[in-house]
């Protein structure tokens, strides 16, 4: 390998780390502490407070309110969980000094069905919820995140 190919290899690597930091500072623990332990309280009080707001927007009935709590809160702990599945494990066995590709690539596959699984029961829970709405209130939905996704240019 050429030295100028081990530059750009340790500069993308330096570039990666301080991203890394820099995101975890900004974010006061990064998004990976908010789903550690003592920060789990932390996440949940934060989503629970933008479902609450959601929720006041839509102007859900009690019994919806019950109902979408019960599953957004599914949701989140499914979403700990999955989260909590060995990812420091397997970022260290990437910087060893012989690391076993075969199984790096077999750990990435299953954590892809994981996530892809993840992806499936959030869906199906999502819908339940849109289930519960009236049409009018997913039309305020919609134009909530229409008007959120707006700001930000996407």
């Amino acid at each position: 390998m050429k030295w100028y190919t081990l530059l750009l290899v340790f500069l993308a690597f330096v570039f990666l780390v301080l991203f890394v930091n820099a995101c975890t500072h900004y974010h006061k623990g990064g998004h990976a502490a908010m789903l550690s332990g003592q920060n789990q309280e932390k996440l949940v009080r934060h989503l629970d407070k933008r479902m609450e707001r959601m929720l006041r927007m839509i102007d859900a009935s009690e019994e919806q309110q019950v109902a979408i709590r019960a599953i957004a809160h599914a949701i989140i702990e499914d979403g700990i969980e999955v989260r909590q599945q060995g990812s420091a494990d397997r970022v260290m066995r990437i910087f060893t000094d012989s690391p076993d590709q075969e199984l790096l690539h077999a750990q990435l596959s299953e954590r892809s069905r994981d996530l892809a699984e993840f992806g499936h029961r959030t869906l199906d829970r999502v819908l339940e919820i849109n289930a519960l709405l009236t049409s009018e209130q997913r039309q305020k939905v919609v134009e909530h995140l229409e008007k959120k996704h707006a700001r930000r240019g996407v």
